[in-house]
């Protein structure tokens, strides 16, 4: 009777244990998709500066060969 509690502890200890790992493991995963949507973010905000300088220096030149 005596092992069959052991048993039994061990196994609720293991079962413990996989929900917190899985618990963890969901949590870095989330942390993991939320650097990657900042990071997308930042990229598109490069983008978006460097296509408006772009488009402000095409303009700038068409401004000057006009006069």
């Amino acid at each position: 009777m005596d092992r069959y509690k052991k048993e039994l502890a061990m196994a609720v200890e293991r079962q413990s244990e996989l929900e917190q790992s899985k618990a963890q493991l969901e949590l870095d995963w989330q942390r993991r998709c939320e650097d990657l949507e900042r990071l997308q973010y930042a990229q598109s905000e490069d983008l978006v500066k460097t296509l408006t300088s772009a488009r402000n220096d095409v303009s700038d030149l068409v401004n000057f060969w006009r006069v």
